[in-house]
């Protein structure tokens, strides 16, 4: 149902929720017991020793198989082209120390050497989606952009890694990234912590409906990560081939039922220095998020006047998540 193979609604019920709701007083009223909190106790005491070792999974809703990586190499590397490339950037070490106008112009020139071409590799005739997940120093901070194909696969087109880049940095290639691709429709980004900055910003010069930042919580793992394993494992997603991405994406583990990364590894991708924490699982997970999200199309006049919005913005779709209804 979370992966939206099939209608309905996932409900979750544990045990512990269901006694607090009144479960074992209700039994006693049918029973005409008396109910005391030490005969609740026992009551549960023996449901979970006849449950014995399945008792986690009947009776807290853990899948037993919790714990174990999420998706198989295999099933990845089934979902994996050659055709699309990750894109690494890195700035020299002395970056910071360089005045605002220099650094603008060295991602300027990063920009325009590696980062358009790709973007000129699109199809002008879809729209465009992006999803982010953001660090500034320890982890990396990911981007994930592509389009649909007529066979209603989402390529993901490009994937940009960078570490160390400091946040007006990432504004700026973002900034090009949703400028330059043809009609760009919705981006989710990661919102926690000093990415919230980010996003508000980004929502302020793209539109707040085509700009989402995404707190992650357990609920947003739920409704998103099962969407993201069901395009891999129904190859409805093409993904750059990286042992990057693998490693990224070999990170998600069950934990108590909910989908969600919680390890560090290192950072073997072309003899990367680092460490890597699935981050390009997050930025796809987002970008599937994005793409899936319903568009409305809108038409208007403009008057002429040039607003605060970018003026190719309003030209194509504005997007449209359920819940803003």
């Amino acid at each position: 149902i979370r992966a939206g193979r099939r209608p309905g609604n996932v409900m979750r019920l544990t045990l512990e929720d269901a006694l607090d709701q009144g479960l074992y007083k209700r039994i006693c009223r049918k029973s005409g017991r008396r109910w005391s909190l030490s005969a609740q106790s026992q009551w549960e005491a023996e449901l979970r020793n006849t449950y014995g070792e399945n008792g986690t999974e009947e009776l807290d809703v853990v899948p037993s198989r919790s714990g174990a990586a999420w998706l198989s190499r295999a099933t990845i590397e089934a979902a994996m082209t050659g055709d699309y490339p990750v894109l690494r950037l890195i700035p020299p070490l002395d970056f910071t120390t360089l005045d605002r106008d220099e650094r603008a112009a060295w991602i300027e020139a990063w920009i325009e050497g590696e980062l358009a071409p790709l973007i000129d590799r699109f199809d002008p005739d879809q729209d465009s989606f992006f999803g982010q997940d953001f660090a500034r120093s320890s982890d990396l901070s990911v981007i994930a952009a592509g389009q649909f194909d007529a066979q209603a696969i989402l390529q993901c087109r490009i994937v940009i890694e960078m570490r160390g880049v400091p946040f007006r940095e990432q504004k700026q290639l973002l900034d090009a990234l949703c400028t330059r691709m043809p009609r760009f429709v919705a981006g989710k980004m990661d919102a926690r912590g000093n990415g919230q900055q980010l996003a508000e910003e980004m929502g302020d010069d793209f539109g707040q409906k085509r700009i989402d930042g995404v707190m992650a919580t357990a609920r947003t793992y739920l409704a998103m990560m099962p969407r993201l394993k069901a395009r891999i494992e129904d190859r409805t997603i093409a993904i750059p081939r990286s042992e990057g991405i693998v490693s990224d994406l070999r990170l998600i583990r069950l934990v108590a039922g909910v989908p969600q990364i919680v390890d560090r590894v290192d950072d073997r991708a072309d003899g990367a220095k680092g460490r890597r924490h699935g981050d390009t699982a997050v930025a796809l997970m987002h970008l599937v998020a994005a793409a899936d999200t319903d568009v409305v199309e809108i038409a208007f006049e403009t008057l002429g006047q040039r607003d605060s919005v970018r003026d190719t913005r309003f030209t194509h779709s504005f997007a449209h998540n359920h819940d803003a209804w």
